[in-house]
């Protein structure tokens, strides 16, 4: 399947696509490569993934091919999902994507204030609030940076964060009591 998936045409436009189809797609590709233990495959896909993530990335950390949508604020989070999901792959070939003012740092933190108030959301339009989803991307944001205390600090005092039942809890691994007050 991974090599009738690289070779595809629907592989390759959507990788074109530059938004969040690409960053699934180089996702699903990325696993499939770690989880078949082609170690080189999955290196050469982790530095691809890191292009097409900062092609996605405005220096401000907005993620432009989702703002021009209509329901830009659930697309750049869903799309920053993937990144997240991306990050967490590729640093199984030691590639850091969330180091420093990385591309996908920045993504983070253009999006964080409004994952905590969507109130605050610069590109206001007809999107309903998904509370579960914003608490779902604190809780990546938090676990994939533990180590920087605005991140945890945002999850701890978001009224979106995650039930102490979520499955996004046993997906990474953590019990809620960590993270909360």
């Amino acid at each position: 399947f991974l090599d009738w998936l690289l070779a595809s045409e629907l592989y390759g436009a959507e990788l074109d696509r530059r938004n969040n189809h690409s960053t699934q797609a180089v996702a699903l590709a990325l696993a499939l490569a770690l989880f078949v233990g082609d170690g080189r495959l999955a290196e050469r896909l982790a530095v691809e993934a890191s292009t097409i993530v900062e092609a996605q990335v405005a220096d401000d950390g907005r993620q432009p091919a989702e703002l021009a949508r209509p329901r830009s604020f659930f697309y750049s989070g869903f799309n920053l999902m993937a990144m997240l999901q991306v990050a967490e792959l590729a640093r199984c070939c030691d590639i850091d994507l969330l180091g420093g003012a990385s591309p996908l740092r920045r993504a983070v933190d253009a999006l964080l204030p409004a994952l905590v108030d969507p109130d605050t959301w610069p590109n206001p339009g007809p999107e309903p609030t998904d509370r579960g989803r914003h608490g779902e991307l604190l809780a990546r944001v938090a676990d994939a940076l533990p180590d920087e205390p605005r991140y945890v600090e945002a999850l701890r005092t978001s009224d979106r964060a995650p039930r102490a039942d979520d499955s996004i809890w046993i997906e990474l691994g953590r019990d809620p009591e960590d993270w909360t007050d």
